[in-house]
């Protein structure tokens, strides 16, 4: 997928909390729907999780992140309490953690 055409950069398998996740963020401030879609179809198809974000606008400056998790619910509740304890300009995508 290319950024430029699909509006996110995505990282088809991504060490993630000891599982692979699709990862996606947006070019701009969302991921466009058409996109999204086609995202979460292909996590379904695959198994794999999904996390992707909307960058949080202040004053028309990105200031962050907001992660969201699609997939099985201990894996949507993983990522609500990283984003939670974690900053979400910060959010780490290490695999250690």
């Amino acid at each position: 997928m290319r950024p430029d055409l699909c509006g996110a950069i995505v990282i088809l398998s991504l060490p993630w909390h000891g599982r692979l996740v699709i990862n996606a963020t947006p070019v701009g401030k969302t991921i466009p729907q058409q996109t999204l879609e086609w995202l979460k179809e292909y996590a379904q198809t695959t198994g794999r999780p999904l996390i992707f974000a909307e960058r949080i606008v202040v004053e028309g400056a990105y200031t962050g992140l907001k992660r969201f998790g699609f997939g099985p619910p201990e894996f949507r509740y993983q990522v609500a309490k990283a984003a939670e304890t974690e900053s979400e300009a910060s959010f780490s995508m290490r695999p250690d953690r």
